[in-house]
Order: structure tokens, then C-alpha cells, then sequence
């Protein structure tokens, strides 16, 4: 071993050797997501911590025994995994379970778990606490014993560490491979296995105990943990790390520890290397020094050789050379490398014909596909290339399958020996072996190994490796008239890019393509995260299959790519949508008095080329319109476009262009029932899977009150209450889980009580607790029943109705559905509005899910690039540091925007052909760049989802959340301001078919601990389907609604959770505007959201008054914080045995809302200085500055 006096027999040796003679010298630094974030370990710390969690495992497990390792990435990692080896035990890597992709995740990691028959866990202190609300999903997880990292390194417990009796053929750790419907696989790793690769990369990078290793790729990954991990040990140099999580949003900051660090080792798969060409800017790369980066290596997914090119010619200015790109090809089963090159030597591309090659042989082709040399064997390894049927060795040139032997390959597949023995024991045809069948296909040339293709067929997408028959039993269960069997999946090259495509055999007559297209994209796209290229439709008997029935995706493949498959539908990625066949629509033309009835004006009145936002036209009632063009037309509008400045003549040619081709609306299917169980919407699943981690918490409890004046029929209201939960399935509804996956069933009855309390004697404080207590109480999800109705007798006579229901059968929309609905059926006809929606809600949601994912599919390029770059996380004037896990508790504070300000607001919305919601918007904006300092933030804004006429209705849960991006760069005038957030609007209603939590999930944001991903702060202006609605489903006083024989005022109901640290709810009322800023108590003080309210209310007035004021010039100071004294009334001495930040809390302690700075209009008092210099002292703390450090 390099750098050691005797040579290590195991990892355990290596690393006890490492801490002997280099002790002090820190081994890995771990860079977190902010900019000077970072933790250090050296090789004496890490051995110490290994002793200690090796000495704590001594009474769990015995040597052999298997250890699963659960963190998310960090150095706690690293030292888990060496102290299961230090115990003699076999550590197991697996990704923990993630909270948005439940149903992939946990799944994978229960048959990891049963499979390695791994009776003891090391994880993190949290995710051992989030793992008992998963063993109810996971009954697997239940038979193991957590041991979090916290409670296993304290300083002393290494004493009790007994060194274990390992041999170099001891099993080190099992690699899981990839899979998800089909079981992962065990790859069984010994220490002999891990040295002898360790010493192939040494060779092949040529590196040396001076060479520093860069890497973010996922320690459970074999390339992030053998080649970032242990490689740094093995050389006794340094590795510095980051998350996967921290590259992918900001790639720059891979290349930034690289220059900063000196890293002479770095890299990753090829499209790595292809985000870094589009994400990193030419003023970003001034900062960079790559001239250190000696060796880039790119394997894990085909090497392209124009990715090379590109990344050299783009960071060439940063010192960047083309000669350090190290193409190299592994495999777990392997160890990790395979194959690479010489250090110094550039990449060797050949250029091919692509015909020969697809018939087995790389003939030269000056403008022929390029192929990447792989390098070649290292040290003592062999690579053959094998015809797989003859097993004969293949002549240069000639494309076989690559068969690898060598110290470092696997013993074989845990518990699988017939597996093993078929994949790890091959023969040549003259004898020689065993032999890795790596399932890889390509050639040899001058030594040199070109990879053409993998004849295992797994398809690799951005890295990840993904099993084609996963894929296509996803496919194929997506809808009944697709057949089994019947589908290929296989992968194309796009523009140097691997993608996906699907080929599928239907059975005409039995249901549309159009759905079934939709139905397999949104199915892939939840289940797998992946995007095709192009899924395709056929006919039976299309998709070729061998004589004993097995598809041939190598074939279907040369079908598809010679355009020689004959489609029934198809669907594409850049675009274009399925071609059914239908009757095309004739054009109807009622569209005048449509438009004027949802307006409410007089059709002569209406002026062809006035914009449509003159008469009235607001978010709400282009959803109105939006859904009766639907309805009427079988045409589907943008409400963006509508929303833009539309006039009756733009909508007259748009319907007609669009309505000759479009298809009829379905009404057959309007009235058929859903099924009984029906699976959950994404935004359903995510809320599902929060409440299992909180099963008692409120959080997600949903109420409207209103206050019944006049005489009141108790017993009619209770039949209008049971009429409600009769017409909406969704009240009958509860959620169970079916194989590990959750489900809506839906009852065939259920019996929903109307309690009467008395609550006569309460005075107004004991009332408000009572209903809150009422409100808080949790749901049981699998009983239900999931409404709970009561009626309050007050001391005047009148009655209060409270209706709270679990968010995941409701949103606020359908709250206002349910108080018009409840009060009209208490009429004495006892008749219903007519409905919307014929029989069931949940039919119409899974149709308008359908719809929503299809249209999905074509707006995700948008959501990459709004979400693209770092915004960081909104510095708001907490009180209190965040807690490490939200308790979603919550307060409020009332907020009031008079009818003259809205007056105004509502005219410079017209003047700028927007809404009141954007202008309102836009104020919130500014009121959080004011409180933060801020320009750029990211703000939440809830859509409702009602694109549909049939869910318009509907008592579902269907809103979903918009990301709206505030730029307030350039110093804007409050009108520019208004301008920006109405582009940011239009633009995410454009493309709202996105829901959030697939936008978390495709987009590889990670939960962090106690905030929503995206956004801290969510504002929403609530628009009901009636008049008068919005104030009760909202808790604001001051709505009237009659309906019917019943009159009804809304009841103050103050909110009591948050899932958000600050959210602005407002509605109309009678005098304008009125609402809550609520706010996550476990962060702020009552009084300094109270102060901030006031604050919001000001932003309002400013922008209504003075729209043409620029952004520096505004101040949001209250009376009392714009006082400034003149002159000191006196000059009072500083004790000198006081500190100056003493004396200053004294002062602030005495008055804390007096002006203590002021600088142009903007004046800070006491406490709001205070706690600014707090929380800088607090971050100052936190980065290791302390007394007598200078920071400059």
C-alpha cells in the first residue's frame, strides 16, 4: 500500500494504519448547501468514531451480521459504514426512504431489508424518528433495531472497541443494484475485492498522496463510495464532498470546490458535464481555476464524445484541458472501474459507420458515429470480448460482450447462488474462466474498449440505471386495454442524450388513446421519474417477440428508429399530442351571451376588441369562462391567455380555430360512477404521507363556520347534511393502504352526526376555544368518517354551523361548494343547485387527472428554467431559531385593506391589464423584499385547479400550489413591480398542470427539515364560485349570504396551524378586503407579526398611492419607528466596566421601537437592530467565529 510500512489486508487495516501515521491530517471535508458550510474530519477522528459505533454495536450484532446504513449524505456517513466494519459486520448502503416519492422508495428499501435479513439500522437521529411512522407502511422496518449516530460516537465509547478477525476474502458490504418492481440484487463485495480495485483506480488515475479527490455523487452509489470515499483513504490524501443534492441545483458549486480546494480529482457521468455547459455563465466561470484538475473522469452512462467537447471548449478560459478528461467503464459487479486509459492521453474517439456497427462491426466512417474509448484493462485484469450464444472470443473490431476477470470482481448476488453462477462463473469456448458476464456489449481495438450497447437492455437515464421490464409492467398496468406482454422499452440517443421510448400493443375499441397515452406518461413520470421521448400505440402482434414468446426490444428498437412501426397513436415529448379518431366538433357559436352572463353585463354592450378585463374579467371568472367554453364548445382556453388582455373578437377566432379540432366532450362518461378504491392524486399522496408522519396533528383539518340568523329546522339542516354527504362521494371516503400504497375507498354509507352544543354561556374567548378545540381534534383515515358537523347555541338564540374536514377530501373551493350547497338544500323544496358534476366527484377528478397529466407532460422545460439557479431561503425577522422538525403550530393576525385602496389597486390592475390578485401580488412582494432586504425570493400562490367544467363542483382536493418568482432587480417602480408579477403569473398559469409535489420530486429539491421546498411564504386571495363565499370558507367576519330560507353571516374562526413561516390569506367583505397573516409560532412572536401586519397594510396603501415610486424610495416604517430626536436630550456616560453590546441591550430593554439608525427614508429601531445584529451573531457563531477572531 502507497505511503504505509506494511501493507493492509483489509479496509479496517488501512484506515487503523492512516490514523497511526497521518492522525492529525483531516481526511474528508463535507461542504453543506450554503457557501461556508463545512465540516472537517481527520484520519484519527474518523478511526476514533469507527471504534466507538463498532464497540455500540457489539451487543446488536455478531460478525457477519448485516447493518443497514441509512443517512443522508455527510461524514456521519463515513463513519457508520467503517464502524460496521470495524464490528466485523457487513454494511448494507440503501437511500433513505424520501417523504414525496414514498411509493418508490420505501418499497426498495423494505425487500433491501429482507433480503440482506439486516436486523440493525444506523441512521441519524431523525430519520430514526421519522422510521416509526413508516413501519405501518414498511411492516419490514419494524423488525429492525435503530441506532442513531448521535447516541453512538460520544468521546470514551471507543474504549470498549475489540478488534474483529477479518481476512481479506471477509465480506465487507453488499451493493445493492438497481431496480424497483423487480427485487435489487446484493452485490457481495469483500475487502480483497475493494483493495484490489482502490489500487486499479491509483493506477489507472495515476494518483498519489498529494492528489485531492472532489466528489458529489451519492455515498451509497459504488462510484461515490469506492471512488470518493475509500479512494482518498487508500492514497492517505484528502476528499472533499458535497450532496448530490447541492450539485444539481447549483452545479457551479462542484466547480467551485475543485478551484478552491485544489482538487486534482473529480468527476461523475457524462450529463454531469452537460448541466455545467448550460448552467454555469461566463461571469461565473472568472472565479474559477481548474488548471489543478488533473483527472476528469466520466463513466456510470455512455461517454458522448461531444460532451467532451463542449465542457473543454466552455472552461478552457477557466484552465480547464481537454487531456484531463478520463473516459473510463465499471460496473458494481465489478468492484466499480473496469477499463480506463493513461493519465496524460487524451480521449481517443472513433468514428464509425453506424450500419455496420448495428450488424457487429466497427468499420472507420470519417463522419460515422462517434464512439469514446473506455482505456483499457488495469493491472492484473483481463477484459475479453465474447460472442455471447458461442462463446467464442471475438477478433478486434468485432462487437461482442465484455466478460471481466480479475481480483476485483464480486464474489456473486447474496442468497442468489444459480444467479451467480450464470453471472459470475462464465467460460470462454476453449475453457478459460470464470468470467463477470457484464451484459455490456462492444469491442476491442488496439486494446482500447469501445462500449456499443448493453445486451442485458438496461436503459440509462441521466445516470440512473433502470430495468426495461420495470418500465414496461408500469406501462402496461397503466390502463385494461393495453396488452400484457405487449410492450418494449428501449432507449434512443436525442441530440447526445439517452431517452426513453415505449412501444405498446392496444386493443382497439376498448378505450381512448388519448387516455391511455396520458395514463402511461403520468405513470412513468410518478413511479419512476422518468420522461419519454415518445410512447407509441400499436396494433396486436405488432411489437416483435422471439418463437418462444420473449419481446425483442432490439428489434422493436430498429422498427422505431427506421419509422417502420404502424402507430394507431403516438405520443412525443416535443409537443405534439395523440391522433385519435373522433368526430370533429361543429363550431357552435352561443359565445356572446356566454361570455356576457359569466361577466354579468349586457350583450350590446360588449365591444369586440375591448379587452375582456375591462368588464370585470378576474382569476376567478376566467375560470367560469374558461370551463363553460369547455363545456359548451369542447374547447379548452388558457386562463393564462385569457387573463393577458382577450377580447371577444381574439376569443371568437380562437374558439373556432380550435374548436375543428377538437372532439366532442365525453358525456357518456359524465355519469359513471368510480370505482370503490381509486389511487390518490399526487397532491393527495403528498398529504397523505405528512400525516402519517404526524398522525395526531390538526395541521391538516380544514373548517368553515357561519352564523345562522332567524328561526332554524334542526332536523331539515341535518337531512341537508346527510343530502350532502349522499350526492359527494368524497364524504364517504377514507384512505387505506393496498400493497404498501395508499387508496381512496369510497363507502357505500356514512353516517355524519349534526352535534349540538350549547354554548350559550360562553363568552366570546371560551366560544373561539371551543371551536377550536372542536377543529383540532385529528381524523382516523382509515374509518372516517373524515366530516364532522356541529350546530352552537349562543346566548342570543342564533346558531353557528361548523363544518371541519381533513384536507385531503376538500380544499377551500370545495368548502364554499359545501355552505351553498348545505344552505340550499335546507330550503323548503329541498332541491340542490343544479350540479356540476352528475354522480361522482371522483370519476370527474381521475378524468381531470388524466387531462392534467397529459398536459403536463408538455410544461416541464418551463418549471426547469423558472426553478433553475439559487434563490435563497428568505431571511424573515424570526424571534426564535427553526426547530429541526415543523409542529405546524400556528397563529394569525387580522388584516384589513379599506375599499379605497382596493378601488385604486383594482384601477392600476385594469391600467396594466392584470388582476387584483397580481396587483395584491405584487404588494406582497414588495412588503417581503422590504422586511427581508432582499430582491429575488420565491413566493407560493395557490391555483385552484378547477380547469374543468365537470370538477367545478366537485367537494375534492384539487388545489395546487404555483412557485412564483420575484425579480426586484433595477431598482422598479411599484408599477414595473405590478408588470414583473403579472409576466411570473401569467406564465405559471400557463403552465399550472405541474403539480407540486412532482415538481419537488423531478426536480431534486430535498425536503429540508422544517420547511416546504420552493417556498417559505404562500399568498392567496380566496375567490368563491358565489358572491359572499370566499369571507366563510376563509374565517374572516364581515360576509352576509342569503340563500334560500336560511341567512348566514361568516364567523371570525383565527387559523391555529401553518405549514408555511408566513401566509397572506385574504377575501372580500363588505369595507374591501379582510384576512389573516398568519405565521409559524415556533418562529415568531405575536408581537412582531402584529408590528408586520401593520407593515403589509402600509405596502397596500403605498402602491395604490404612489404607483409611480421607485423601489428604493419606499419605506414601510410605522408612525412611531419614523420618530428621530433631533438632538440627544442628554448625554448619559458609558460605565467602563460595561461592553458596548450590554449597553446597547440596556438601551434596547428601555425603548425598543425607538429609531436607533436612519439612513435616506429608511429608519431601524432598537429591537428590529437588535435582532438583526442576533442573527448574524448566530450565523457568525455557527461558521466557528469567536472571541478575539476578526472578520472582515
Amino acid at each position: 500500500m502507497p505511503g504505509h510500512l506494511r501493507p493492509a489486508e483489509t479496509l479496517v487495516d488501512l484506515l487503523r494504519l492512516r490514523a497511526e501515521s497521518q492522525a492529525a491530517l483531516p481526511v474528508f471535508t463535507f461542504l453543506g448547501e450554503e457557501d461556508g458550510d463545512e465540516a472537517s474530519i481527520t484520519y484519527a477522528e474518523l478511526d476514533r468514531q469507527a471504534r466507538a459505533i463498532a464497540a455500540s454495536l457489539a451487543g446488536h450484532v455478531r460478525p457477519g451480521d448485516r447493518v443497514l446504513l441509512l443517512y443522508p449524505p455527510g461524514l456521519e456517513y463515513i463513519a457508520a459504514f467503517f464502524g460496521c466494519l470495524y464490528a466485523g459486520a457487513v454494511a448494507v448502503p440503501a437511500y433513505p426512504p424520501d417523504p414525496s416519492r414514498l411509493n418508490r422508495t420505501l418499497p426498495r428499501l423494505e425487500v433491501i431489508v429482507k433480503d440482506a435479513g439486516a436486523a440493525v439500522a444506523l441512521t441519524s437521529a431523525f430519520i430514526a424518528e421519522m422510521a416509526e411512522g413508516l413501519v405501518g407502511l414498511a411492516p419490514e422496518l419494524g423488525h429492525l433495531r435503530w441506532l442513531a449516530y448521535e447516541s453512538l460516537v460520544a468521546p470514551g465509547m471507543e474504549s470498549g472497541w475489540r478488534a474483529p478477525a477479518l481476512e481479506s476474502g471477509s465480506l465487507a458490504f453488499l451493493q445493492y443494484t438497481s431496480g424497483s418492481t423487480a427485487a435489487p440484487k446484493g452485490v457481495m463485495l469483500s475487502h480483497a475485492n475493494l483493495l484490489a480495485n482502490e489500487a486499479m483506480i491509483q493506477a489507472g488515475f495515476g494518483l498519489g498522496a498529494r492528489d485531492v479527490v472532489v466528489g458529489w455523487l451519492p455515498l451509497y452509489h459504488d462510484m461515490g463510495l469506492i471512488g470518493n470515499v475509500l479512494q482518498p483513504i487508500h492514497l492517505g490524501s484528502r476528499g472533499v464532498l458535497m450532496s448530490p443534492l447541492t450539485f444539481m441545483q447549483r452545479p457551479l458549486r462542484w466547480l467551485e470546490a475543485i478551484s478552491r480546494f485544489r482538487g486534482t480529482t473529480s468527476g461523475g457521468p457524462n450529463f454531469a458535464f452537460e448541466l455545467c455547459v448550460r448552467k454555469v455563465g461566463d461571469a461565473q466561470k472568472a472565479a474559477l481555476d481548474l488548471s489543478c484538475w488533473d483527472v476528469a473522469f466520466c463513466g456510470a452512462e455512455p461517454v458522448r464524445a461531444s460532451t467532451l467537447e463542449r465542457f473543454s471548449e466552455a472552461f478552457a478560459s477557466c484552465g480547464f484541458r481537454r487531456e484531463a478528461f478520463y473516459p473510463c467503464y465499471g460496473l458494481a459487479e465489478a468492484s466499480l472501474i473496469v477499463s480506463g486509459g493513461a493519465k496524460e492521453a487524451p480521449p481517443r474517439v472513433l468514428h464509425v459507420d453506424r450500419d455496420a456497427l448495428s450488424r457487429g462491426r466497427a468499420v472507420d466512417q470519417e463522419a460515422g458515429a462517434a464512439l469514446v474509448g473506455c482505456g483499457g484493462a488495469l493491472l492484473d485484469e483481463r477484459i475479453a470480448v465474447v460472442a455471447p450464444e458461442s462463446r467464442e472470443r471475438c477478433a478486434d473490431g468485432q462487437v461482442g460482450e465484455i466478460w471481466v476477470t480479475g481480483a476485483h470482481v464480486a464474489r456473486g448476488y447474496w442468497n442468489r447462488p444459480e444467479e451467480s453462477v450464470a453471472t459470475f462463473g462464465a467460460a470462454t469456448a476453449d475453457g478459460e474462466g470464470p468470467y463477470l458476464r457484464t451484459g455490456d456489449l462492444g469491442f476491442l481495438r488496439d486494446g482500447e474498449l469501445y462500449v456499443t450497447g448493453r445486451i442485458k437492455d438496461l436503459i440509462i437515464l441521466r445516470g440512473r440505471n433502470h430495468y426495461p421490464q420495470d418500465l414496461e409492467l408500469t406501462v402496461e398496468r397503466s390502463h385494461p386495454a393495453l396488452r400484457p406482454g405487449g410492450v418494449a422499452a428501449f432507449s434512443v440517443d436525442v441530440a447526445g442524450e439517452e431517452r426513453l421510448v415505449v412501444v405498446q400493443e392496444m386493443s382497439p375499441g376498448r378505450g381512448e388513446p388519448e387516455v391511455m397515452l396520458a395514463n402511461i406518461v403520468e405513470r412513468l413520470a410518478l413511479e419512476h421519474e422518468v420522461r419519454p421521448h415518445a410512447v407509441v400505440l400499436t396494433g396486436p402482434g405488432a411489437v416483435p417477440k422471439t418463437s418462444s414468446g420473449k419481446v425483442q426490444r432490439r428489434a422493436c428498437r430498429q422498427l422505431f428508429v427506421s419509422e417502420e412501426l404502424e402507430a394507431l397513436a403516438a405520443w412525443r415529448d416535443e409537443g405534439a399530442g395523440a391522433v385519435a379518431a373522433g368526430p370533429d366538433a361543429a363550431p357552435v357559436d352561443p359565445l356572446l351571451a356566454l361570455v356576457a352572463t359569466r361577466l354579468g353585463v349586457a350583450p350590446a354592450s360588449l365591444r369586440p376588441e375591448a379587452p375582456l378585463l375591462q368588464y370585470g374579467l378576474d382569476s376567478l371568472l376566467a375560470l367560469e369562462l374558461h370551463n363553460a367554453l369547455e363545456a359548451s364548445f369542447s374547447v379548452e382556453v388558457p386562463l393564462a391567455w385569457l387573463l393577458q388582455g382577450a377580447s371577444l373578437a381574439s376569443l371568437r377566432e380562437r374558439v373556432s380555430s380550435n374548436a375543428a379540432r377538437s372532439g366532442p366532450a365525453s358525456d357518456a362518461a359524465r355519469g359513471v360512477a368510480a370505482p370503490a378504491e381509486v389511487p390518490l392524486t399526487p397532491g393527495q399522496a403528498g398529504l397523505w404521507f405528512l400525516q402519517q408522519l404526524a398522525p395526531g396533528s390538526a395541521a391538516y383539518n380544514v373548517a368553515g363556520a357561519a352564523r345562522i340568523e332567524g328561526a332554524l329546522d334542526v332536523r331539515a339542516l341535518q337531512a341537508a347534511l346527510r343530502s350532502l354527504v349522499e350526492r359527494h362521494d368524497g364524504l364517504r371516503s377514507v384512505f387505506v393502504s393496498r400493497g404498501g400504497e395508499p387508496v381512496q375507498r369510497v363507502l357505500a354509507r356514512v353516517d355524519v352526526p349534526l352535534r349540538e352544543v350549547d354554548a350559550s354561556a360562553d363568552d366570546e374567548g371560551a366560544f373561539q376555544a371551543r371551536m377550536q378545540e372542536d377543529i383540532e381534534r385529528p381524523f382516523d383515515l382509515e374509518a372516517g368518517p373524515l366530516l364532522r358537523a356541529s350546530l352552537y347555541l349562543r346566548a342570543d338564540g342564533a346558531r353557528v354551523v361548523l363544518l371541519t374536514l381533513h384536507h385531503l377530501v376538500t380544499d377551500f373551493w370545495s368548502m364554499a361548494v359545501l355552505l351553498r350547497e348545505l344552505a340550499s338544500a335546507y330550503a323548503p323544496a329541498g332541491q340542490l343547485v343544479t350540479p356540476g358534476v352528475a354522480a361522482s366527484d371522483l370519476a370527474a377528478v381521475r378524468r381531470h387527472e388524466v387531462r392534467r397529466a397529459s398536459r403536463a407532460a408538455g410544461q416541464w422545460a418551463y418549471w426547469e428554467q423558472e426553478l433553475a439557479g439559487e434563490i435563497p431561503p428568505l431571511t424573515l425577522p424570526v424571534d426564535h431559531p427553526r426547530p429541526p422538525v415543523s409542529t405546524f403550530r400556528g397563529g394569525a393576525e387580522r388584516i384589513h385593506v379599506s375599499s379605497e385602496v382596493v378601488e385604486r389597486l383594482q384601477a392600476l390592475a385594469l391600467q396594466e391589464s392584470t388582476t387584483l390578485h397580481v396587483t395584491l401580488l405584487a404588494c406582497y412582494q414588495l412588503f417581503l423584499a422590504r422586511q427581508t432586504g432582499q430582491e429575488r425570493m420565491r413566493v407560493g400562490c395557490p391555483a385552484a385547479g378547477r380547469n374543468g367544467a365537470e370538477v367545478m363542483d366537485a367537494v375534492a382536493y384539487l388545489v395546487n400550489p404555483l412557485v412564483i418568482r420575484t425579480e426586484l432587480g433595477g431598482d422598479p417602480s411599484l408599477r414595473e413591480v405590478v408588470r414583473r408579477a403579472r409576466e411570473r403569473m401569467m406564465g405559471a398559469l400557463e403552465h399550472a398542470d405541474v403539480p407540486f409535489v412532482e415538481l419537488v420530486d423531478r426536480l431534486g429539491r430535498g425536503r429540508e427539515a422544517g420547511r416546504v421546498p420552493f417556498v417559505q411564504t404562500m399568498f392567496s386571495l380566496q375567490r368563491a364560485p358565489l358572491a359572499g363565499l370566499a369571507a366563510f370558507a376563509s374565517g374572516v367576519s364581515g360576509g352576509r349570504l342569503d340563500v334560500g330560507a336560511l341567512r348566514l353571516a361568516s364567523v371570525e374562526l383565527p387559523p391555529r396551524t401553518t405549514q408555511f413561516d408566513l401566509m397572506l390569506l385574504l377575501a372580500e367583505t363588505g369595507d374591501g378586503l379582510g384576512g389573516w397573516l398568519q405565521y409559524d409560532a415556533e418562529l415568531f412572536d405575536a408581537a412582531t407579526v402584529r408590528r408586520m401586519a401593520r407593515r403589509l397594510e402600509l405596502a397596500f396603501e403605498t402602491v395604490a398611492r404612489e404607483p409611480e415610486l421607485r423601489f428604493s424610495r419606499v419605506s414601510l416604517l410605522l408612525e412611531d419607528e419614523r420618530r428621530v430626536p433631533s438632538r440627544p436630550e442628554r448625554v448619559v456616560p458609558v460605565p467602563p466596566s460595561l461592553c458596548l453590546h450590554t449597553w446597547f441591550e440596556k438601551q434596547v430593554e428601555k425603548t425598543p421601537e425607538a429609531v436607533a439608525v436612519k439612513y435616506g427614508r429608511e429608519a431601524v429601531s432598537y429591537g428590529e437592530l437588535n435582532r438583526r445584529a442576533n442573527r448574524l451573531a448566530h450565523a457568525l457563531r455557527k461558521k466557528g467565529v469567536g472571541p478575539e477572531v476578526v472578520v472582515g
